[in-house]
């Protein structure tokens, strides 16, 4: 991939995903949480919707190894649950190359089917401009 061809405002990762009762509680188990259980099992925890979000966005970016996930910024705005199906997006918003250093930041929208938005945010990577 031409990094140096991306445009902001350019939609980099769009999808739908359904995210199912196994997900979840491979997601937990993975990485011990066990925050929401005692309110329902259903709960999706936002921090899987983050993970699912940048996947895309790494996947379909094919970020290169020796990539450095530099910051991020979430909000999660409603509780999504097993079985919902979420639709990402994710737009460019910087790509910028300071010395050997390409920076690319992006703005993720994730509504659910009624089209409310549930998560929404930045992240912003690094990674040697010479791909």
């Amino acid at each position: 991939m031409d990094y140096a061809e991306l445009k902001s405002g350019s939609r980099v990762s769009q999808r739908q995903v359904e995210i199912n009762m196994n997900d979840v509680l491979l997601y937990r188990m993975a990485i011990g949480d066990d925050s929401h259980q005692q309110i329902s099992n259903s709960i999706v925890p936002p921090t899987a919707i983050a993970a699912l979000a940048l996947k895309g966005i790494i996947e379909e970016l094919a970020i290169p190894k020796g990539t450095i996930h530099v910051g991020q910024e979430l909000e999660f705005l409603g509780t999504v649950l097993a079985g919902q199906k979420l639709n990402f997006c994710a737009d460019l918003s910087q790509n910028t190359v300071r010395g050997d250093a390409r920076f690319l930041s992006v703005e993720m929208n994730v509504t659910n089917k009624l089209g409310d938005t549930v998560m929404k945010g930045k992240s912003t990577i690094v990674f040697p401009s010479k791909f």
